[in-house]
């Protein structure tokens, strides 16, 4: 099954006191609407809607499972784990884009979070498998039936 862009509203904070506007986005291109936070200003909170997620900071460790708002008090946040069907990836203040996870394991390097313990995550970007839409549009193939997709949902059977 691919990745399909699905509405997640990602909020980002470069201060104690500064969110930075909603983003649903999946693009390195797009600084509008592509991606979370302004490359070269560290990322110290993070908000993901209706998923649970963890946070590492520079120089702490990792949080408990969140669910909503999170703020590093003022700490920049160098490790991110998103649970669910999600592929995220995170941009490095000093080294640019890491590859792509879809793990949720905090002990896992690999795929099981994204950023890199010690550097600076500037910029962040979340994309899910969304399991229902998957399936409807299978369901759709195999009854020959047309239809069109946009980038985030369904928009019509054809007659």
């Amino acid at each position: 099954m691919k990745y399909i862009n699905i509405i997640l509203f990602i909020l980002i904070s470069i201060s104690s006191s500064k969110w930075l506007p909603e983003v649903t986005g999946y693009s390195e291109n797009d600084s509008e609407n592509g991606y979370a936070g302004i490359i070269g200003k560290p990322i110290v909170g993070i908000k993901i809607h209706n998923t649970v997620f963890r946070v590492h900071t520079k120089n702490g460790g990792w949080s408990k499972e969140i669910s909503g708002t999170y703020s590093g008090n003022g700490k920049p946040i160098d490790g991110l784990a998103i649970k669910g069907n999600i592929q995220y990836k995170v941009h490095l203040y000093d080294n640019g884009w890491l590859p792509a996870v879809n793990g949720y394991n905090i002990n896992d390097s690999n795929n099981g979070f994204a950023g890199i313990i010690n550097r600076n995550i500037d910029a962040v970007m979340i994309r899910g498998k969304n399991m229902l839409f998957h399936i409807l549009i299978q369901v759709l193939k195999m009854k020959n039936l047309k239809f069109m997709v946009n980038k985030y949902l369904l928009i019509g059977v054809l007659d």
